[in-house]
């Protein structure tokens, strides 16, 4: 599915489009009111009451404010007279405009004008409509639900522009409420767009949110991108949120994020905060990320060893230090084999186990 950058109307970055015929509609437009498009005397600023071509010079906010003044006369004439201004780029803001005023004021009527559209505009006009739809949830979140029950593919692609639409508007806890109540298995994406919004403005509100989520495969997908955006931006805060949860799936999978991304960012700092841990299965498996993602250029290989040491996991610690020996036998394998040699934890036959690594080929 193709995820969608941003919803706000911002009509200036949107691809422009030649002028296209309406749908069909009863309504017909005003007399004369494609005749005065063109006259530089007919342009005006925001306020006018006739359908005279307005300034190409008015900012997105004052060409939203006059097509909702236009659509609360006729949402048909006002997207004809949209449709009618000659210079292409405002046109195309124009038609956005109207497009989401209409849809603040009747959701279902601007859906089905977006839906006519051809291919190319399809998805910009519906963008423009769910945008303004967010003024009536109610209305807007019945008729998705119809849509997903109808064709789960399409219905799951509208329902993610709404709720990025509510999510780009401050309003989460709508967007989750809605699909809560959408047939499982046809919003996973939305719930992704949703609840990485909503971390980059609000974290603490949207971990909160991850536990009224009713569908279990649906939490562990808002979980999982709860953790990813919060992991690179903040590992530190991650794990000692993680360090703090239940022993479970959740906290594991936290931490392991937490500990990847902060090994990386800061191995000193990760070190610091994994020396707080107490023995056991958390640490070991810290430790031996930490030393899997960082190499001589952040720590000497004695250090590394030092850490290699104090894993309790005889597997980990025995892939630890095949993985450190391989890096010092590069850079000087007769310190490495001097470790080797006088590690007391190693038994006799791991001890020449390792050292035949050494010997030179006959």
């Amino acid at each position: 599915m193709l995820i969608l950058a941003g919803v706000g109307v911002a009509f200036g970055l949107l691809p422009l489009r030649q002028a296209v015929p309406p749908a069909p509609v009863t309504e017909t437009a005003p007399a004369g009111m494609f005749a005065a498009q063109t006259a530089p005397e007919a342009q005006t600023r925001v306020g006018a009451d006739d359908w005279s071509q307005p300034a190409a010079t008015l900012a997105d906010a004052e060409l939203l404010q006059l097509a909702r003044r236009q659509v609360a006369r006729s949402p048909v004439q006002a997207m004809l007279w949209a449709q009618a201004q000659a210079e292409a780029g405002l046109r195309q803001r124009m038609i956005l405009a109207v497009l989401r005023a209409w849809g603040e004021v009747d959701p279902r009527s601007a859906v089905n004008w977006a839906l006519a559209q051809a291919n190319d505009v399809r998805e910009t006009d519906l963008r423009a409509v769910l945008t303004g739809a967010i003024r009536q949830p109610k209305i807007t979140m019945d008729l998705l639900r119809q849509w997903l029950a109808r064709d789960p593919d399409a219905g799951g692609f509208y329902a993610e522009l709404f709720t990025r639409a509510l999510g780009a508007a401050g309003d989460f806890q709508a967007a989750v409420q809605f699909l809560n109540t959408a047939p499982t298995g046809t919003v996973a994406e939305s719930f992704k767009a949703v609840f990485s919004l909503w971390m980059q403005s609000q974290p603490q509100a949207a971990l909160q949110a991850v536990d009224s989520i009713s569908d279990p495969s649906m939490r562990a997908l808002a979980f999982h991108t709860v953790v990813g955006d919060w992991s690179p931006a903040n590992p530190g805060g991650l794990a000692a949120y993680a360090a703090a949860l239940p022993p479970g799936e959740d906290r594991s999978y936290a931490l392991n994020a937490a500990v990847s991304t902060w090994s990386l960012q800061d191995p000193a700092g990760l070190a610091t905060w994994l020396n707080t841990l107490p023995p056991g299965p958390e640490f070991d498996a810290g430790v031996a990320q930490m030393i899997a993602r960082t190499d001589g250029a952040n720590r000497s290989p004695e250090l590394a060893m030092g850490w290699v040491e104090n894993i309790g996991d005889p597997s980990l610690r025995m892939d630890s230090l095949e993985r450190v020996l391989g890096e010092w036998s590069q850079t000087d394998p007769a310190a490495a084999q001097r470790y080797v040699a006088g590690a007391a934890w190693l038994d006799d036959q791991q001890r020449q186990s390792i050292l035949a690594q050494f010997a030179p080929a006959p």
